[in-house]
């Protein structure tokens, strides 16, 4: 047996796991749509509303009880304003979902270069800060670009061929770049990011931004990241044939069984990714 497989299936299980969240909330939300509109019948326009209180740690208290004060900030939703809200929460579950299947993607990876540390014992290998070498076991595996380097390392030729040349024009380097600074934005900048950061001078790498997120907002100096149901399914799509293109990759050079999940009793009906026709016409 493959022994990367496991590895592989289990990452396609979580990641559509995720993926049915997502789907459902946007379901709830739909309905929930649907059932407000019906107040326009009876005037009615605040849907719901909160107010945060708070209560001071090094204040007095009410015989033991805390007191609490009202901190002047109020928000609601209207329906008024129902619509563009729905697209708001549904984009922030989507992001959510997205910054997980990411981080789901990096442990895989962490799994791929520990099972070829058993054959490849030297892609463990680095220089520490005193120029010493040491070996990463699986607790100290580095995210990020560090990660990169080191499942393009354990993937041998075959990533380099395949990131090259593939059916979907995606460049393998440019697609981690974008989703790590995607995930980043999401977790830590309210998702907006730095354009120059995010895309420099690469016009490669904006062309397949504009296509993996095509409802964000690209601006002047930074780019707002909206990701709707539809861009999530692409996204983890394409997440999913990023990683079986790496399983791919090392089963080739440990001349092992690859083709679990394309055979044709397993196929289901073909989907063209329209990513290469899509640039090519931009």
């Amino acid at each position: 047996m493959n022994p990367y497989q496991p590895f592989l299936a289990q990452f396609f299980y979580s990641l559509n796991e995720l993926r049915l969240r997502s789907s459902h909330f946007q379901s709830t939300l739909e309905q929930s749509r649907k059932s407000y509109a019906n107040l326009k019948k009876f005037n009615i326009n605040t849907i719901t509303g909160v107010a945060l209180v708070i209560s001071d740690w090094s204040g007095p208290t009410d015989q033991g009880w805390r007191i609490v004060h009202h901190s002047g900030v109020v928000n609601s939703i209207t329906l008024d304003n129902y619509e563009e809200e729905l697209k708001k929460m549904l984009s922030f579950q989507c992001s959510y979902t997205l910054s997980q299947c990411y981080e789901r993607l990096c442990s895989l990876f962490k799994d791929y270069v520990m099972q070829r540390s058993l054959i490849d014992p030297s892609i463990l290998l680095y220089k520490n800060k005193n120029n010493e070498i040491e070996s990463y076991s699986r607790m100290t595996l580095p995210g990020g670009d560090k990660l990169y380097s080191l499942i393009k390392r354990a993937s041998g030729k075959t990533f380099a061929t395949f990131s090259e040349k593939n059916n979907s024009n995606v460049k393998y380097k440019q697609f981690w770049e974008i989703v790590s600074e995607v995930r980043h934005t999401v977790t830590h900048a309210n998702s907006i990011v730095n354009k120059k950061k995010l895309f420099g001078k690469d016009e490669y790498k904006e062309r397949l931004f504009r296509h993996l997120f095509p409802r964000s907002e690209v601006r002047l100096d930074d780019v707002v990241v909206f990701i709707d149901y539809k861009d999530l399914q692409k996204l983890t799509d394409t997440l999913a044939e990023f990683a079986f293109q790496i399983f791919k990759s090392l089963s080739i050079q440990e001349k092992l069984e690859w083709d679990y999940f394309i055979r044709k009793e397993n196929s289901a009906p073909k989907v063209t990714i329209a990513l290469e026709k899509d640039m090519k016409s931009k």
